[in-house]
């Protein structure tokens, strides 16, 4: 069954329209304001209910856009919010029936209105498919910082990139997922959005209710009033996922700061064990640049990070 994305501009198609009088010309000029022309759309909900909404056609810069294609085929627009009787707003089947005057009826596909990350995946190909039993199973799994599009676009204005368009394209998600992991773990300045917005709203918000909070948001970002991801955030990811991709592990970068000589006969290593590591790489960020952008995130290196438990 053809799918289309839920809360999207969308457009449907359906033909060929068939005159009604010899029943084999193919109608290709009915314009949007033909004689009797009546359109309803039909959406049959995940709960089971339906409705039927009439909408008018518009020609072009309307609500539904109504167009010729080809051979008697011809296409609707359908808005996601500016409609001014339809909106593609609900989960479930979508169906659009058409009658013209002189004309056998028609009627589109069954369309199935799908969650966002669900067309993406199947249709566009361009994220993950997932579907967990715990709704925060997807995010604790998959929830990332960025994108791969954003991260391919990022590293295309990159002189001398190879790690990250060399890499295989599984392999794009795998390393921004680490990434997002290898951040998470440090001590960042102020609480998730979720627990922001909640004592916002309620100062007196009890323990059980803060720990729901931070419980909602399984990433650390946004944090405060922020309701989206910092850009510098993201940055950081990109950066931090090239440098993975690339071979850096941040553990053994930790040790070879120690190293003083390495010999092969007879695998010969010393330390230095008075060495002072380098700031980024002791916080486990295998990458300077990434480190740079997280910096001004971070709480004081004195500060200790508290979690309700």
């Amino acid at each position: 069954m053809a799918m289309k994305p839920v809360d999207r501009n969308i457009k449907v198609v359906f033909g060929p329209a068939i005159d009604d009088a010899d029943f084999k010309t193919r109608e290709e000029v009915i314009p949007f304001d033909a004689a009797g022309m009546e359109i309803d759309v039909i959406v049959e909900a995940a709960d089971g209910t339906v409705t039927h909404t009439a909408v008018v056609p518009t020609d072009t810069g309307g609500d539904y856009d109504w167009t010729a294609a080809d051979q008697g085929y011809y296409e609707l627009e359908l808005p996601a919010s500016s409609g001014l009787s339809f909106n593609n707003d609900t989960l479930g089947i979508l169906t659009v029936v058409v009658y013209v005057t002189g004309v056998m009826p028609l009627r589109s596909v069954a369309y199935d209105v799908v969650p966002g990350n669900v067309y993406e995946a199947m249709v566009e190909g361009t994220a993950p498919l997932f579907i967990p039993e715990d709704p925060n199973a997807e995010a604790l799994m998959y929830g990332v910082y960025g994108t791969v599009a954003e991260a391919d676009a990022y590293f295309s204005m990159r002189l001398h990139e190879y790690a990250w368009t060399a890499a295989m394209a599984d392999d794009h998600l795998k390393a921004l997922w680490a990434a997002t992991l290898i951040i998470d773990a440090l001590n960042f300045k102020g609480d998730k959005n979720a627990v922001y917005a909640l004592l916002e709203a309620d100062s007196a918000a009890t323990d059980e209710e803060i720990r729901t909070a931070e419980a909602s948001q399984p990433l650390e970002f946004p944090r405060g009033a922020d309701t989206s991801v910092p850009d510098m955030i993201r940055k950081a990811t990109y950066e931090i996922a090239h440098s993975l991709l690339d071979g850096k592990d941040p553990e053994l970068e930790l040790e070879n700061l120690g190293i003083v000589s390495q010999g092969f006969g007879s695998v010969r290593t010393t330390y230095n064990r008075s060495q002072i590591p380098i700031e980024h790489i002791i916080n486990g960020i295998p990458s300077a640049q990434a480190w740079r952008f997280l910096r001004p995130f971070l709480r004081d290196d004195e500060a200790i990070k508290l979690a309700r438990v």
